[in-house]
């Protein structure tokens, strides 16, 4: 990512409880804009955190492009972790 690279937040005031990150935030008008994305427990005075539609579509977009058509299947990427067993299993 270059230094333009940034991800498009809304701050709300509006009430989430923790366990609410992934759902919609909606307006009055019902529309949704954005996906709750961090709950600030402890300073609720400073808001919480909405990922803004626009990104959650790009987002989607650039996935289908990676589904693989065949199986409905989107290839994820790589940690570099692999699974290695040292002796004897207690």
């Amino acid at each position: 990512n270059n230094s333009t690279d940034q991800t498009k937040f809304v701050v709300t005031d509006a009430a989430m409880a923790g366990g609410m990150s992934g759902g919609p935030l909606v307006n009055d008008k019902g529309l949704i804009i954005g996906v709750n994305a961090l709950v600030n427990m402890e300073l609720r005075a400073l808001g919480n955190y909405a990922v803004h539609s626009s990104e959650c579509l790009t987002f989607m977009n650039n996935l289908s492009q990676r589904m693989n058509k065949k199986d409905n299947n989107v290839e994820g990427g790589k940690i570099g972790v692999v699974v290695v067993s040292y002796g004897v299993m207690l």
